[in-house]
């Protein structure tokens, strides 16, 4: 069976032509790349075959970026569109020193990485990376989030497309994402109650995630977007009116995960253009008679686990 919108939007960004892996770092830290055949050299040294790397693991052990410095051959990697790389590393990189078809840049900010107290690098201002279009900050940082700290901005990454963060304590993430116009498929985690995104976010996002709301957090604003194609809520602890997702006409994939408080499930069979439903884990709003009824339905694809 065919992928569905938010998987196929998610692998065009995250995971741009994977044939030609290779990872830069210790084996402790490379081990479940080298599970899956990258290829491996140690942390100073340079790989073979450099225009046949497609995506590049930067995995220093913390030691390693108290003076961080980027390899020199970087720019050498004539087709590499998704590096890797730990936040401090970030603060070393300009336009020259980046792969030239850079498409995918994912920045990890563990704690790890950086002295405690001390605040994560900025993005730096005279990094402009035009071809980018995907952008992603993992792991967490205490409390502060990610974007508010690197400073990125559209003026950055004029064609981003994708972008998936943690959202900060203040919600100055929010705000950040309400600047990029281009965005079409939006991730954020840890959106507690700021659901003022629905009020700021781009009108032609097509694709979006959010998760771990907190209680006063309302999905009703999620029907401005009228262009969404795939919507996953993951921990949602408000309600989820199912009624409000049929107010948006080309949803065709609905992703429900650990949230159990849902309404009007059975609004969803009359949703025009839903193909795919998804609910797991979801405090079971579905008796027999109902489930039955989303089985004939027809749907092309139907998950409900624990729901």
């Amino acid at each position: 069976m065919s992928e569905g919108p938010f998987q196929t939007s998610r692998d065009k960004y995250l995971n741009p032509r994977m044939t030609g892996v290779a990872c830069v770092g210790s084996k402790s830290e490379c081990g479940f790349l080298l599970d899956d055949g990258a290829a491996h050299v140690k942390w100073g040294q340079t790989p073979e075959r450099l225009d046949q790397i497609d995506a590049l693991y930067l995995m220093p052990t913390p030691a390693q970026v108290k003076k961080p410095k980027l390899p020199a051959f970087l720019p050498e990697l004539s087709g590499a569109r998704r590096l890797v790389l730990p936040a401090p590393l970030l603060a070393t990189l300009t336009p020259k020193a980046a792969p030239p078809k850079l498409v995918t840049l994912l920045v990890d900010l563990d704690g790890r990485f950086t002295a405690e107290g001390k605040q994560l690098p900025r993005w730096p201002d005279e990094l402009v990376l035009p071809e980018l279009r995907g952008l992603m900050f993992t792991g967490t940082y205490g409390s502060s989030g990610a974007w508010p700290k690197l400073g990125v901005a559209p003026r950055h990454v004029p064609g981003l497309e994708f972008f998936h963060s943690d959202v900060d304590s203040k919600g100055e993430v929010i705000d950040a994402v309400a600047r990029f116009e281009s965005l079409r498929h939006l991730e954020l985690g840890g959106i507690g109650n700021f659901d003022n995104l629905f009020d700021v976010a781009p009108n032609q996002l097509e694709v979006l995630q959010v998760g771990g709301s907190k209680l006063k957090f309302s999905l009703v604003g999620v029907t401005r977007l009228q262009k969404l194609r795939a919507l996953r809520l993951n921990t949602i602890k408000t309600e989820i009116d199912c009624r409000l997702l049929c107010q948006l006409p080309d949803l065709v994939e609905l992703d429900v995960l650990n949230s159990k408080k849902i309404s009007n499930v059975e609004a969803l069979l009359e949703c025009p253009a839903l193909r795919r439903v998804a609910f797991l884990d979801c405090g079971r709003p579905f008796n027999k008679a109902l489930r039955q009824r989303f089985e004939d339905h027809g749907f092309d694809a139907l998950a409900i686990k624990f729901a």
